[in-house]
This record gives structure tokens, sequence and C-alpha cells, in this order.
């Protein structure tokens, strides 16, 4: 865990803010209640997680990384370069999702 956050882990959580907090950051990649993109796991599947658990490997790898949901950057021909979680895939075209 990162330490600059152990801290808030002792401190009562206020729900607002936890809200404001997850639209900003968390939502461009999660979900959680319906609010948010379907990039990363959604976020319904650790909310009962004791909070030490839940913010133990993120933002960096680590036990909330699900198979499926790697980060991947791809390079394209024209030179643009697209971050996302591998979306479908066909012989001819690949879909990421950002």
């Amino acid at each position: 865990m990162l330490v600059r956050y152990q801290a808030a882990l002792v401190q009562p959580g206020d729900p607002a803010r936890g809200r404001q907090v997850f639209e900003r950051v968390c939502a461009k990649c999660h979900r959680l209640a319906g609010l948010g993109r379907e990039v990363g796991p959604d976020l319904a599947t650790i909310q009962n997680r004791p909070p030490q658990l839940s913010a133990a490997g993120h933002p960096h790898p680590g036990p909330l990384d699900r198979p499926g949901h790697e980060a991947y950057v791809v390079h394209t021909k024209s030179g643009l370069i697209i971050e996302g979680v591998m979306g479908t895939q066909t012989p001819t075209t690949l879909t990421i999702r950002h």
C-alpha cells in the first residue's frame, strides 16, 4: 500500500466526499452503483472488503487486478498512441476500452 494513504484508513468515512472522489478519479475506469465506465473491474465486487485490502494494490498492480483488465498501450502505424484495456478482438480488428 502507498504509505501516504495509510492515515486515511483509520479516519471515519464521509460518503458524500467519497462519491465526489469516485466521480472525479475512479469513475474514469470503474463502475459502482451504475456510475462510471466499464474499463476496470466493477467496484461492487470489493465494496465490502476492509479498507486495508481494498487500497492495498491500487493504483499500482496488486490484489485488485483481475484477468482481462490489464492495461495495454497500442502504437498505430499513423503515430497514434492508445491506452486502455483490451476489448474484443477479431483477425482484423482490436477494441481498446478507455
